[in-house]
């Protein structure tokens, strides 16, 4: 039986990473749907995206529920994955505010009980703000599962690819 993930991007210079993170699970067997945030959009093309994955990208939620059919209890995909995460998105999910397809998505994971993994990128003054490492931390207690970033050059940078996909594949397995 195939893994089936969904991946969210949000709007981060890391955004290209997702295409790696992508290609390393297919190559794995893993299948992967996509979902971004409008400033993602500004950053990876959706046909970029799609042409990575082999599936239609979720820019909207429609009639068809997304966030149900993929991400509910009995969804499609047994994992959400945002890389990068921003501050903004880390904000919107610890508020349980559900504004785009990724927080919707994430907030719907979290109602399932099904795995969250995040791996923030973004200026060193946003991750050390006290509200985003406050914010971390609640949603850390509810149970999402935080690859910190790598923390050079003044900048909280995105983690390795292969740290993340390693991650992955510990949870999926």
């Amino acid at each position: 039986m195939v893994k089936k993930i969904m991946l969210g991007i949000c709007g981060s210079a890391a955004a290209y990473e997702a295409i790696r993170i992508i290609r390393e699970l297919r190559k794995n067997d893993i299948e992967v749907y996509c979902t971004l945030t409008e400033d993602a959009k500004k950053l990876i093309t959706v046909e970029t995206l799609e042409w990575a994955s082999g599936n239609k990208v979720i820019e909207k939620i429609s009639a068809e529920v997304e966030h149900i059919k993929f991400l509910g209890s009995h969804g499609l995909c047994s994992l959400f994955v945002i890389a990068p995460c921003s501050a903004n998105t880390i904000s919107k999910i610890a508020s349980g505010i559900a504004d785009t397809t990724v927080t919707l998505m994430a907030l719907t994971a979290l109602g399932s009980k099904k795995p969250l993994l995040i791996a923030p990128a973004m200026h060193i003054s946003l991750y050390s703000n006290p509200i985003i490492q406050e914010n971390l931390k609640k949603l850390e207690e509810l149970g999402v599962i935080l690859i910190p970033p790598r923390i050079e050059e003044n900048k909280a940078k995105f983690p390795n690819v292969e740290t993340i996909v390693n991650e992955i594949l510990k949870i999926l397995s």
